[in-house]
């Protein structure tokens, strides 16, 4: 006995704890505790909770707050009278009193999707039939064995477990949102009743005052009273469901009040199932379904009415607003056993307007109006179409789709199927579709002119399904305007076209898209897509275009393009987009003239290819022809995405280039784009147009023709591209003459500055012979300057834009040469040389003849001038040195000008005075000069009677007066000093 009590003590001990263990869990903080535990541990819940109380006949929940995706419940408390152990056992629930009152759930903070005006319909009814999905139950009723096939909604809504009630209360608040702008809406929801049980009726009245807190809403009070019965036949199967919903809504829209009344029913005898569903105003059935299960039919099947205006539905929007509209049908529908046939035929007419209200984009639209006349029978994937016919019209008839034969689609294969392939299937017919009905597709564009129409077929055969144009689409008086300004005007389009899909993959072709402006064609287009079906197939595409450039230049959307009097291009393109995309465009441009200016044509090719991650490697070489010359370049440049931006590193090479042709290309793009100005960067600070470019371009220039006989060797040198700066380095090359030529600086961008733009530059160029520029600037004349030169300059500027620095640049030039030749001062050869000899001569006889002295001082004139002529013509000097500087005006100011030869010095100083839009060598020129003579040169001068007494240090005797001279660079004038030697020779 002793030896047992251990043993028994023990086992005291265990039943002991077991006990206090067991009261312990039936105490109410043990059960929060637990409860607060199981809450926190649902994902994407969050929830308080004060207590809970589980007793062996009552649950008891105390102040429980949970809020979730877009909801927020508050329950001050909840009772459950109710057996406790058999629910946890799932035998029988049986509640005899459901209590819950006081409880808010909030919906204004559900996600915009659900409470947006712009909801979708078609996501809404996903939505809708997503949640029926997941409300329905999946387990049956107890020792209820089914056979395969549907039989009946009864089945689907067996419970889970035996559920008796015998009353419930539930009392609360429901906030939701209404129509965008307004304030929440709040529901006051009470639900009555019980009896839910085997054999008996069970009733649940449902009472919902809703009040909408805004006074300017049309309707303020929205109420319902809902009385459901339900009979049940088993614990846990119905065979009796009737609903009534009386839903009535009051306030300015309806005065009287507005009443909508859905009624449904179903009931279930033996196998055999009915079902009724209507929606009723006060004065007609706005919606009515009917439906029928036989015990021993194949299918189940029904009919469907509709009836229904916006004025039905619009005092139950809750201030939402709903477009006008009207739809009415009727037909009927078949669903097999399976549930894996469905077929509906009927007969639908719905109209429509103020679609505004559903987007304001659709205001364009205007009235429209649907029939439709359909036979159709879905299948698994398959889709059959016995019969269909679609009309759309707005204000006119606008389109219309007919079968043409019945044909079945596989949505999962795309097979179709149809009885007679050898005749078409499905015809569109555009009658007149309005370009208003386009505006709502393309925000910002607008478009006018007379509808589209044209005519299409589709063909299903030997596995392919073909769609053509049988008439070409045509729209006439096409304009197009953006954002209020005009692009394109009244022009003529025109498409042929067709498409084809086959179970191995599909191509659309664009056999004759044209523009026409009158009888021009402006633009033509053909081209050919397609695409393998399969796994990251690439889509092809090949094609051609044709440009009357005149022509498309005339339109509005040209006006700041430079017009043409003729031009054509056309370009042939090549595409292959897949992960790594390939463009191939070959392109020629001819026959352009601009202001009366044979333009160069241009031709050319594209190859890029364009990688995933962004980076893009292009070759585009280029010929320029004009007047029998050409001009060869080459672009060979990648581009691939860095942190801040794009990295770019690119060679311009050239064979040959004549920069003549260049540059009129190049100007007419200034003329095209002829302000950069800053664009806007993050938070509307300017920044460069290089922004988020970086990286460098190299340059090989191989000859340069910067001028008729002058050529540039060997440019070469680099262009660096940097976050706030475009950096020159080193361009350099070597002159045709001999000479070199040195280029090196940047334009720099300062976002705080008016001006954001500054240029500096310097060049220099050593060993030059200006000759060969300046007789190609006038060809009929000898150049005025000739010799070995060296120049270096200094220019700065600032503006706002890129093409303003050029204008705005100035500085200083320094220009020497060691030995050279000077024409500058050449006078009217004819009348001084050739006259002057003979006439000097003549009259020297005579005077010797008669001894008449004033005869011989003319003769000795007549001399001196045609000696004086001869010298002047053509000056071979020493030494030359000048400064030129170029004010913010644009004006060249000429100082310390000094040219030094054996017989003449030139000192002088003048202008070039700036004219837009000309040349700087057609410029007009101002320039003073103080000539020193001596030597035989001086004697003529003495002679003349133009030369001072006194001589200077180096034994130069001035010019009694100063000399002008006039004209330009290219043409320099000598009138003044033509009159000057007039005088002297005539003594005046």
């Amino acid at each position: 006995m002793t030896s047992l009590r251990p043993l028994l003590l023990g086992l005291a001990i265990v039943a002991t704890v077991l006990l206090l263990t067991l009261l312990l869990a039936f105490t109410s903080p043990v059960q929060t505790w637990a409860a607060r535990r199981a809450l926190h541990a649902q994902a994407g819940i969050q929830g308080e909770l004060g207590s809970v109380s589980v007793g062996f006949n009552r649950v008891s929940v105390e102040n429980l707050r949970i809020h979730g995706n877009g909801y927020r419940l508050v329950l001050p408390s909840m009772q459950v009278d109710m057996p406790v152990i058999p629910a946890l056992r799932q035998q029988t629930i049986a509640i005899k009193r459901l209590v819950a009152k006081g409880w808010t759930l909030d919906l204004t903070g559900a996600p915009r999707r659900f409470v947006s005006a712009e909801r979708r319909p078609d996501a809404a009814l996903a939505g809708y039939f997503a949640l029926l999905a997941a409300s329905a139950p999946t387990t049956r009723a107890q020792g209820v064995t089914l056979p395969p096939g549907f039989h009946g909604i009864f089945d689907h809504l067996s419970l889970p477990a035996d559920i008796v009630i015998d009353s419930a209360e539930l009392e609360g608040e429901v906030i939701f949102p209404v129509a965008p702008g307004q304030a929440p809406a709040r529901a006051r929801v009470m639900l009555t009743g019980g009896n839910l049980r085997m054999g008996e009726e069970a009733r649940f009245t449902l009472v919902a005052a809703v009040a909408v807190d805004d006074p300017a809403a049309r309707v303020n009070q929205l109420d319902s009273r809902s009385e459901l019965v339900a009979r049940m036949d088993s614990p846990r199967t119905f065979d009796r469901i009737t609903a009534t919903v009386v839903a009535t809504a009051s306030g300015p829209q309806a005065p009287n009040g507005a009443r909508l009344t859905f009624d449904l029913a179903a009931r279930r005898e033996g196998q055999a199932e009915e079902y009724g569903l209507a929606l009723r105003s006060a004065v007609r059935t706005l919606a009515e379904f009917k439906g029928a299960l036989p015990a021993d039919a194949p299918a189940l099947t029904g009919t469907w009415i509709l009836d229904t205006r916006a004025a039905d539905l619009a005092p139950f929007a809750l201030g939402r607003p709903l477009p006008t509209f009207a739809i009415s049908g009727r037909g009927t529908y078949r669903a097999d056993r399976a549930l894996s046939s469905l077929q509906a035929d009927g007969t639908l007419d719905a109209a429509a307007e103020r679609l505004e209200v559903i987007r304001p984009e659709l205001a364009s639209i205007g009235a429209i109006n649907l029939k439709a006349d359909f036979d159709l029978e879905g299948h698994g994937q398959t889709l059959h179409i016995q019969r269909l016919g679609l009309a759309l019209a707005g204000a006119a008839p606008v389109a219309r789709l007919d079968a043409l034969q019945g044909f079945e689609w596989n949505r999962k294969t795309g097979e179709l199927h149809v009885a007679e392939p050898d005749r078409e299937l499905v015809r569109i017919t555009l009658e007149g579709l309005p370009w208003q009905w386009v505006q709502p597709f393309a925000p910002g564009y607008s478009f006018s002119g007379l509808p589209l129409h044209g005519e299409l077929l589709a063909l299903a055969r030997g596995g392919r399904f073909t769609l053509r144009t049988a008439t070409p689409l045509v729209a006439q008086g096409f304009s197009l305007l953006r954002n209020g300004g005009p692009l394109l005007r009244e022009l003529d389009l025109s498409a042929a076209a067709s498409a084809e899909y086959t179970t191995q993959g599909w191509q659309a072709e664009l056999s004759n898209v044209t523009a026409r402006r009158g009888a021009n064609e402006l633009l033509s287009l053909r081209t050919l897509v397609g695409q393998s079906l399969g796994r990251d197939q690439p889509i092809k595409a090949t094609g051609t275009v044709e440009a009357d450039l005149a022509g498309l230049l005339a339109q509005p959307w040209a006006t700041t393009y430079p017009q043409l009097a003729t031009g054509q291009a056309r370009i042939e393109f090549n595409l292959r987009l897949s992960e790594r995309d390939e463009i191939g465009v070959e392109f020629r441009v001819a026959n352009l003239v601009h202001e009366d200016q044979v333009l160069p044509d241009i031709q050319g090719e594209l190859r890029a290819d364009v990688q995933a991650d962004g980076r893009i490697d292009a070759r585009i070489p280029l010929k320029i022809e004009r007047a029998g010359r050409e001009s060869h370049l080459e672009l060979v440049a990648a581009l691939k995405p860095v942190a801040d931006g794009r990295e770019i590193t690119a060679q311009l090479s050239s064979s040959v280039m004549y920069l003549e042709d260049v540059q009129v290309l190049a100007a007419l793009g200034a003329l095209s784009n002829p302000s950069a100005a800053p664009a806007g960067g993050p938070g509307g600070a300017p920044v460069p147009v290089w922004s988020g470019y970086t990286g460098r371009m190299m340059l090989d220039l191989k000859r340069v023709y910067y001028a008729p006989n002058a050529i540039a060797h060997n440019i070469v040198g680099s262009i660096r591209l940097g976050p706030s700066a475009l950096v020159v380095e080193d361009i350099s090359s070597s002159l045709g003459d001999g000479g070199l030529f040195k280029l090196g600086g940047q334009i720099s961008f300062d976002s705080f500055h008016a001006d954001p733009y500054a240029l500096t530059a310097d060049v220099a160029i050593n060993g030059y012979d200006p000759g060969p520029l300046l007789r190609a600037l006038n060809p009929t004349t000898a150049p005025p300057l000739e010799g070995k030169f060296d120049l270096t300059t200094r220019l700065s500027g600032r503006a706002r834009d890129l093409g303003g620095l050029a204008d705005s640049a100035s500085g200083g030039l320094n220009l020497n040469s060691r030995g050279g030749t000077l024409r500058a001062l050449s006078v009217d050869i004819s009348e001084f040389a050739r006259a002057g000899t003979r006439l000097a001569s003549v009259a020297g006889l005579i005077g010797l003849a008669t001894g008449d002295e004033r005869v011989l001082k003319y003769s000795e004139r007549l001399r001196a001038a045609s000696e004086l002529t001869s010298g002047l013509a053509s000056v071979n000097f020493d030494q030359l040195t000048v400064q030129v500087e170029r004010t913010p005006e644009n004006h060249y100011i000429i100082k310390d000008l000094a040219i030094i030869s054996p017989t003449v010095r030139l000192l002088g100083n003048g202008i070039i005075e700036h004219q837009p839009g000309v040349s700087v060598w057609s410029q007009p020129l101002s320039l003073r000069l103080q000539l020193g003579a001596r030597d035989a040169l001086a004697g003529n001068l003495r002679t003349l009677k133009l030369l001072a007494d006194e001589t200077d240090a180096l034994g130069y005797a001035p010019l009694t007066e100063n000399l002008v001279l006039d004209g330009s660079l290219e043409n320099i004038g000598t009138t003044r000093l033509r009159e000057l030697l007039l005088r002297a020779l005539n003594g005046t």
